[in-house]
């Protein structure tokens, strides 16, 4: 269990209140409806599961993934944002990273997992029910048992499958998010600020930037800045 203070850094820093401001004022320029957030945590760690939907304190005993230098996290009635990034963008830099957050998390995330529910299990399901229908067609046919855990393999095959559908939902739906964001703060200034969080050269994006590409397709991943910048080079 990890304690609490890995979820929050401190002293507060002079410029957390104008950040949170933007963040409230980017709500309101959204029409999103819900309130907005109250507090801002500089985080280590994060929920590891976008769906979490677990309080502040439940965290420390919850499963988490290290906090992205280039997203932000919307949870509760918090903003979790990278302690590595602490002081490395201007208030207003943050606005296009909190729009695409915010859409993602307050208008994206409950169709993306209907969507998962619907893509992602099916074809697991069709697995195992094609499991035990070969388990009884040789138990019929006289055939050994065994014969039917031929088929476990596929089972396997279903389950990279989910994670690889999972991880392109998440992808598009992380870039569709984005350019909608660029619509509310401009693109050029998104693109800037992505530019600006690429030369800093933090270790977690770099990190995502040397991954081989079959490993972002096979597991679930975020896009890379590369991405999130070629992505708002395109018109749409």
């Amino acid at each position: 269990m990890l304690p609490l203070e890995a979820f929050r850094a401190a002293p507060s820093h002079p410029q957390d209140e104008m950040i949170l401001d933007v963040a409230k004022k980017t709500f309101s320029d959204l029409n999103i409806p819900e309130s907005p957030p109250q507090m801002l945590l500089w985080v280590s760690v994060v929920p590891s599961s976008i769906f979490d939907g677990s309080s502040i304190d439940g965290l420390a005993r919850g499963n988490t993934r290290l906090a992205s230098s280039d997203q932000c996290r919307i949870h509760k009635n918090a903003i979790l944002l990278a302690e590595s990034m602490r002081g490395k963008l201007e208030p207003e830099e943050w606005k296009p990273l909190l729009a695409s957050s915010i859409i993602f998390y307050r208008k994206l995330r409950r169709r993306l997992l209907v969507r998962l529910v619907a893509l992602s299990w099916a074809p697991l399901v069709l697995l195992l029910v094609g499991f035990f229908f070969a388990l009884f067609v040789a138990a019929i046919l006289g055939a050994p048992s065994w014969v039917a855990f031929l088929f476990v393999p596929f089972l396997f095959l279903g389950g990279v499958l989910v994670e690889g559908i999972y991880g392109l939902s998440l992808k598009r739906s992380l870039l569709f998010a984005d350019r909608q964001a660029a619509n509310v703060t401009g693109r050029l200034q998104f693109m800037r600020v992505l530019k600006k969080l690429d030369s800093l050269s933090q270790p977690d994006i770099q990190k995502r930037n040397n991954r081989k590409k079959v490993t972002r397709l096979l597991f679930v991943d975020r896009p890379t800045l590369g991405e999130r910048i070629r992505n708002l080079e395109l018109d749409y």
